[in-house]
């Protein structure tokens, strides 16, 4: 092989793998999106007092699952039916409210499951629901759903979301305290929790660190209206999304788990996505291996 065929080959593997780590990363948060979607669709399907477009989104190639306030019901047409007679007891005038879901995909590494918290009320009920969601056909589907969430207080042998709950807790508390720093206009509380490589990106992805960083959240008005009433959380393994849309400006944080110890990474005036996780060092090798093959033809 020439020296220029293998310039070329060299570049060709280049791109590929480039565009293969980018569309990994990405994928997280577009999988937290479409779980947010489906969600989204179950909920206003409850708003619409739709019985069957509620239960239209749980899995069809197993059995899907819904626990109540008692009991396990199993089976798409047992939990239409459970939700038809809950809708036919709710006065009229009853809507269903929710908060913003909290979303963590790839429990685990597993590239096909996600989990979700939602906090709601309806007429004389409230709960936090936890989904446990499986990728079916392409789609994002509801294998598991405890509506109330009594199995966060008692698990289920079929079903124990206490470890999943504890990891959306965990990031959401630091999340709360990061978003109330900002939103007071105090960004030196944001020390404690500032990771080493700590940058703030402007809406033009210009980066800001040090004392310029803290200077440009502190001096940008749009962010004393941030809430943490609506903030979305995205989880996937060791980082975390925190976003909020505000005079149709995105603002986000990415959060890294350091050492158990959720820390900010990033604050930007744009909508961040990246979910992937650090490359590791058996991905790493690989990559090398590969190089140095390629070098030697």
């Amino acid at each position: 092989m020439t020296l220029t065929n293998r310039i070329v080959r060299l570049s060709l593997l280049a791109c590929s793998l480039s565009f293969t780590q980018a569309a990994v990363a990405d994928s997280a948060y577009d999988d937290a999106l479409a779980i947010r979607e489906t969600i989204s669709r179950m909920t206003g399907a409850l708003v619409a007092r739709d019985s069957a477009a509620f239960v239209q989104p749980f899995v069809e190639d197993q059995d899907a699952a819904l626990y109540d306030d008692k009991q396990r019901i199993v089976g798409k047409l047992a939990i239409g039916t459970w939700m038809k007679t809950i809708i036919g007891v709710v006065p009229e005038n009853d809507v269903f409210l929710s908060a913003i879901p909290r979303v963590l995909v790839r429990p685990d590494g597993e590239t096909d499951a996600a989990w979700a918290t939602l906090d709601w009320q309806w007429s004389q009920w409230q709960g936090r629901a936890v989904g446990h969601f499986l990728r079916e056909h392409d789609e994002w589907r509801v294998a598991t759903l405890d509506f109330f969430g009594m199995t966060l207080l008692q698990p289920d042998l079929n079903f124990d979301p206490q470890p999943i709950a504890f990891v959306i807790e965990s990031a959401l508390a630091p999340s709360v305290m990061a978003v109330a720093a900002v939103a007071q206009g105090d960004p030196a509380a944001l020390a404690p929790m500032l990771h080493p490589d700590f940058h703030v990106e402007d809406p033009d992805g210009n980066r800001f660190v040090g004392a310029d960083a803290l200077q440009l959240i502190g001096e940008t008005p749009l962010l004393r209206e941030l809430t943490d009433q609506q903030v979305r959380l995205d989880i996937a393994e060791d980082r975390a999304i925190v976003s909020q849309t505000v005079q149709g400006v995105d603002v986000s944080a990415l959060f890294v788990n350091v050492g158990g110890e959720w820390k900010v990474r990033t604050f930007a005036l744009r909508q961040l996505t990246d979910l992937g996780r650090t490359q590791s060092v058996a991905a790493t090798e690989r990559l090398v291996v590969t190089w140095g093959d390629l070098k030697r033809r």
